[in-house]
């Protein structure tokens, strides 16, 4: 459904129909916007009982795209629909989609899945959130730290420990103030004061880490999705629950 204030009217597709292979039935994962287009992360039934994976591109018509035409959409089972920041303006028709094992860059219909791994400087780590720094590297919140990806060299560059030396785990929330740092939150931090929880600050020039503390009093927050940051540009980050 759409809704359209001008006109205070619901507008309804039923999705079934936007697919030219047929299917007897669809659900929906989750649905997200990125630079004002909507995606819509679905499964789908075949006449066989098989279960596929697909997303919903709607722009003022719809466009979708299937497991079997994009492979790394087989991630997206498990995976919420998390598209990335599209960053610096004039990127125009491009999105980034967490999935198991890294992620997938669209490009004006093209598709390019990078995964993960061991080698390389990578880690083999579930994607949780992911943003775009001024510089047009990507940052994404993984069960194992903050990695950096530069898409000129296509490395990874890991931030898995903190200046105390204390394994970042499950950074679940990562922004940017627009300027030269990029903030990641994680409830495991602070093993030390008890897993108060705090954010990883890290510069995106020189790579150096700070750390921010959650008050170990009087400060609550709930673990994993419950949980939103923000990072405004004077680098002060807003948290809520």
């Amino acid at each position: 459904y759409q809704y359209q204030p001008d006109s205070d009217r619901w507008n309804q597709w039923k999705l079934l129909d936007l697919f030219p292979t047929p299917y007897n039935y669809i659900s929906i994962y989750d649905m997200k916007t990125t630079n004002g287009q909507l995606w819509i992360s679905s499964e789908l039934k075949n006449a066989e009982g098989k279960y596929l994976n697909g997303l919903i591109n709607y722009n003022g018509s719809f466009v979708t795209y299937m497991e079997t035409e994009v492979p790394g959409l087989t991630g997206l089972d498990t995976t919420p629909l998390i598209p990335g920041s599209a960053g610096a303006e004039g990127d125009g028709d491009t999105a980034y989609f967490a999935c198991e094992l890294g992620f997938i860059a669209y490009n004006a219909g093209t598709w390019q899945h990078r995964v993960l791994e061991i080698d390389s400087h990578k880690l083999p780590a579930a994607i949780y959130c992911m943003v775009k720094d001024k510089n047009g590297s990507l940052w994404a919140g993984t069960e194992y730290g903050l990695s950096r990806y530069d898409a000129g060299s296509k490395q990874w560059t890991n931030y898995c420990s903190t200046p105390g030396n204390e394994l970042v785990l499950d950074v679940l929330q990562v922004d940017t103030d627009g300027q030269n740092s990029v903030y990641g939150y994680s409830p495991y931090l602070f093993y030390s004061l008890g897993g108060i929880g705090g954010i990883m600050k890290v510069d995106i020039n020189n790579g150096n880490i700070e750390t921010i503390a959650f008050p170990s009093k009087n400060f609550q927050h709930t673990p994993f999705d419950d949980n939103r940051m923000a990072v405004d540009t004077l680098g002060r980050p807003w948290f809520g629950y």
